[in-house]
């Protein structure tokens, strides 16, 4: 009798540790267009968790301990968005929602430059590369007539 007793205790005390954390949901739209914002990561500062944004703007993060927490909201070419001092209770559920503003991505300059060797030592055949002027010249009517003229 008091085996099972035990094992009752064991069991309750295992599902209330399970149930004790809170969850986190909302969705994500932007602010020009207020269409959802599928692919958005949505990060817990102070812990490690987080969660992506499904194809309708909507997220869940399960199991956060009851606290205060900071939440990011990064997507790419949107403004990165912060929420700070969100309060997270034992089994209930927290809502959030995100409107991103569109942000223009700067970067430098690159420039990219390649060089092709007169002779490429790797080839076994000879190789013609023809560009749409030289096809306009010719005096074919149809692509077969342009492959009849190669060696």
């Amino acid at each position: 009798m008091t085996q099972k007793r035990q094992l009752l205790l064991v069991l309750f005390s295992i599902s209330y540790l399970i149930a004790s954390g809170g969850k986190i949901t909302g969705r994500i739209t932007s602010m020009e267009t207020g269409e959802p914002l599928p692919g958005v990561n949505i990060f817990v500062e102070e812990v490690s968790l987080g969660a992506a944004t499904d194809v309708n703007g909507e997220y869940v993060i399960l199991n956060v301990s009851p606290g205060s927490y900071t939440l990011r909201a990064t997507y790419i070419g949107y403004a990165t968005h912060l929420v700070q001092s969100l309060n997270v209770n034992t089994d209930m559920t927290t809502r959030q929602d995100f409107i991103l503003k569109q942000e223009v991505i700067k970067g430098d300059i690159v420039t990219v430059v390649a060089e092709r060797p007169l002779v490429q030592k790797d080839l076994t055949a000879s190789q013609k590369i023809r560009t749409y002027d030289d096809i306009k010249d010719m005096p074919v009517e149809s692509f077969l007539g342009v492959l009849a003229t190669q060696a």
